[in-house]
């Protein structure tokens, strides 16, 4: 449930992703007053897309789920074999997301199948439910997001929902940021039509 828009009937649904990484802050040029500004994010992208459409049961059950626990074992010290307990339940790496020069949200599938595919977004977003998992230092769930093709995306990718998003909210204020760069460590799923 969210605001966001419903995929339309055109849209087919290619890959459910989920997304390991950072949101990108910044403090600089900023009082200790002000909010950290998002400048960027970067995200390993695995295919969890067999993992979720084996049965409706197991879709309902492991959707919610799966960003909260992957972000508490990336952010463990058991990180390290994250990538190697995604690839034993048959989950592989298809590309990553991250922001382009021009700050555009930029979904790499650099190992998709029949060819890479590459969605350049631009963004509606909802707030994330209060039920979403916080982050590994208490910090609020990311929004959720509908992404649209803003030009230039190829091979059929023309929409991404992030939902189920983990952790990777911004401190409130500038206040205490060491530096003027905050990266904070988040998971979210996306689905890509």
């Amino acid at each position: 449930p969210s605001d966001l828009p419903a995929p339309t009937d055109s849209l087919a649904l290619k890959y459910v992703v989920l997304g390991l990484g950072t949101q990108n802050y910044t403090c600089a040029d900023s009082a200790p007053t002000d909010s950290p500004t998002l400048y960027g994010a970067f995200a390993t992208l695995y295919d969890v897309s067999p993992l979720l459409t084996q049965t409706e049961y197991t879709s309902a059950m492991m959707a919610p789920a799966l960003p909260g626990l992957a972000l508490g074992v990336s952010t463990s010290p058991w990180a390290a074999q994250a990538e190697a307990f995604l690839a034993r339940m048959g989950v592989a790496r298809l590309g990553r997301h991250l922001f382009d020069a021009a700050g555009t949200p930029t979904f790499d599938l650099a190992a998709a199948e029949p060819a890479e595919k590459l969605l350049c977004a631009k963004v509606a977003s909802t707030p994330a439910p209060d039920t979403s998992c916080r982050g590994a230092s208490g910090e609020a769930a990311v929004d959720w997001l509908y992404l649209d093709d803003a030009g230039g995306s190829t091979e059929g990718v023309s929409a991404v929902y992030r939902v189920y998003t983990a952790g990777g909210s911004a401190p409130e204020t500038c206040a205490d940021v060491e530096g003027d760069e905050i990266d904070v460590d988040y998971a979210a799923e996306y689905w890509i039509y």
